[in-house]
């Protein structure tokens, strides 16, 4: 039991190990608080212990595994094969928690949904088509005293399963196998607030990590205005009357130089390569298909004289040019080394990106927004089954932009890709909200980009709020 002038804050919290053995009998956690360490044992294929610290507010929940283990999958992502600690709210001791306490989560979903719940750690709302997960978790009493409990390592490999009585933590349910000394960490911290308590776990993982940040000042983008043609912009697969998709962007552009914008940056959103589903121009539908990619380079039918030719009738201002998921069917997916996983391919090796990238340097973009993260980590299991692998994916991609002298931007990033980025360079912003006119109304994705923003800040990242209108 944790918890702060209360003592059960969460409920009582046990040891599950699902498909490796049983929780061996008369473990000590009843002891973990007033020890400098407790550990759980079970059958020696997984040590968990807990460490509570005598300088800070702080536990710290360690799984280990002692041997190398296979078929740990339990066939939900919110069902850890190896929980610890999970959590019963329904059981806590009588005066547990302060009344009026509220949670709240960020959803392990695009943009990191923040998500409130009382004191009974329950029905969270969540978008239903992502798995009821979601890191970091904050109690907050109505005095402001705040836990927070969220990884501090292996962001990709741990979740916090949500609603249903319990509060799940532990190795994911699609980890399907993890080498001998495979160990992951998660915290839970105390603060006077939950700002106070995200700021402090962004630092501790900022400190662990030695993160190095480009600043708010390497690219064009985080420091001027820059035009977006993304989901809920003007010309957002639309076109101008008596105008080609080019010339409707120029027009645009030109005329918000004219007004004394002064425009850093123009991007170009998916409309200007093929996927496999192609959407057509000058439609009234708000559909955003998850329709994967087919080919990075220009649709013949949208910019038949080129990315090269529209830059330059835009006056030659950097590009931000975006990308998202990999069609299985691409035809680089038969080139280069890739797992597939139904009609979605994922890069191994950092090859694809490389070439991608290249391609950046002679259309002279200044920024890669990698889009629809969140879709390529749901969409092929290889990624989800062994520990280590989004982490390469997504390093392998920053040292590639690093080695070109080209920054990233995460968009529809869940918050494991939030707090990876400690480890990456290139990184200069982070979408914290959904798409204007899309899925939430405007002062929704408001509200939400207010809030996710907090979660970016603590890790040092900018926030980035794409298309906005003013009416």
């Amino acid at each position: 039991r944790s918890g702060w002038g209360e003592p059960d804050w969460y409920g009582p919290g046990h040891a599950t190990v699902a498909t490796v053995a049983e929780v061996a009998p008369g473990a000590p956690w009843a002891d973990a608080l007033g020890s400098a360490q407790a550990v759980v044992v079970a059958d020696g294929a997984v040590r968990c212990s807990v460490r509570a610290y005598t300088d800070t507010p702080m536990l710290v929940f360690r799984i280990e595994a002692t041997t190398d283990l296979a078929d740990l999958a339990t066939g939900a992502f919110d069902q850890p094969s190896v929980g610890w600690p999970v959590f019963t709210p329904g059981d806590r001791s009588p005066g547990g928690v302060a009344d009026g306490s509220r949670a709240l989560a960020f959803q392990h979903c695009e943009f990191g949904l923040p998500s409130q719940a009382g004191a009974d750690l329950d029905g969270f709302f969540l978008l239903p088509h992502r798995p009821p997960t979601g890191w970091p978790l904050l109690l907050a009493a109505p005095d402001g005293r705040t836990l927070l409990v969220a990884p501090l390592d292996d962001f990709h490999e741990q979740a916090i399963g949500l609603n249903g009585g319990t509060v799940r933590a532990g190795w994911h349910g699609d980890l399907d196998e993890v080498p001998a000394g495979f160990a992951t960490e998660l915290a839970v911290l105390a603060g006077a607030g939950p700002r106070a308590c995200l700021d402090q776990w962004g630092r501790l993982l900022l400190d662990r990590a030695g993160t190095v940040r480009p600043g708010r000042w390497a690219d064009a983008l985080a420091a001027r205005p820059s035009y977006w043609t993304d989901n809920g912009a003007a010309y957002w697969y639309r076109t101008e009357p008596g105008l080609d998709p080019a010339g409707s962007v120029v027009a645009a552009v030109d005329d918000l130089r004219a007004q004394g914008v002064p425009l850093g940056s123009v991007q170009l959103d998916s409309w200007f390569y093929p996927h496999v589903d192609l959407r057509p121009f000058d439609t009234d539908e708000w559909v955003v298909p998850p329709s994967a990619l087919v080919a990075w380079e220009n649709r013949p039918d949208v910019l038949p004289e080129g990315i090269a030719d529209l830059r330059r009738r835009l006056g030659d201002p950097p590009l931000v040019a975006h990308i998202r998921h990999l069609s299985a069917d691409a035809p680089i997916a038969g080139e280069v080394s890739v797992a597939t996983d139904g009609p979605y391919a994922v890069p191994t090796t950092p090859e694809a990106y490389e070439r991608w990238l290249v391609q950046c340097l002679a259309w002279g973009v200044e920024t890669f927004e990698h889009d629809w993260l969140v879709e390529v980590f749901y969409g092929v299991g290889w990624l989800r089954a062994a520990p280590g692998r989004a982490q390469a994916w997504q390093e392998g991609i920053d040292r590639a932009a690093r080695d070109r002298g080209i920054t990233l931007q995460w968009c529809m990033a869940t918050p494991a890709d939030f707090a990876q980025t400690v480890t990456l360079t290139q990184v200069t912003s982070v979408r914290t909200c959904g798409d204007h006119g899309y899925i939430a109304t405007p002062g929704q994705l408001r509200a939400w980009f207010a809030t996710t923003n907090a979660l970016a800040r603590s890790l040092g990242l900018m926030p980035f709020k794409d298309v906005f209108r003013a009416d």
